[in-house]
């Protein structure tokens, strides 16, 4: 553990802002490199918070690859693991953390807690177009959906998940 080392924290944020920040929402190659690197490199400083996240990804790639149900426990799990690693180490939890969390709690039908997880998120990344798009599906008030709706399709109407979840 070396908290001085941000490696980890920044291929995360890399991560997010690439993948599911951008319109886009695809991985640049030196992000996959860095990623492919990390795989190969136990002796990274902080490298047990990606191990961590790598379960994660391996969890959910071969759930969908071998069209197996997604273990909501296991992923929940994980997510508190890494996030407790991430507080202990950098005294924050990316945002793309919180997304993956937020969705493990949507997948084991946890809807109530998982809106109070986005709107607790929003707080801490007031400008995450993901975590805007899960308070959309997820708030009841409709006038409250109704000012997210507008604001997401008009400010951010080429983002990848506004086009697919705002329909």
């Amino acid at each position: 553990i070396k908290r001085s080392d941000k490696k980890v924290l920044n291929l995360f944020n890399n991560f997010y802002s690439e993948l599911l920040q951008s319109d886009n929402g695809n991985l640049s190659k030196k992000t996959i490199a860095e990623y492919e690197k990390f795989q190969k490199d136990s002796n990274i400083p902080n490298w047990q918070i990606f191990h961590l996240f790598n379960i994660y990804q391996n969890h959910i790639t071969e759930s969908i690859n071998s069209n197996k149900k997604i273990n909501p426990n296991f992923q929940i799990a994980v997510m508190k693991l890494l996030s407790g690693e991430l507080l202990e180490t950098y005294k924050t939890i990316p945002p793309l953390i919180l997304i993956y969390m937020g969705e493990a709690l949507i997948t084991s039908g946890n809807n109530e807690i998982a809106v109070n997880h986005f709107k607790m998120s929003l707080e801490f990344y007031p400008n995450s177009i993901p975590i805007k798009v899960y308070n959309y599906i997820l708030i009841d008030n409709k006038v409250e959906k109704e000012k997210i709706y507008n604001e997401l399709k008009n400010e951010n109407p080429n983002h990848w998940m506004v086009i697919e979840k705002l329909k």
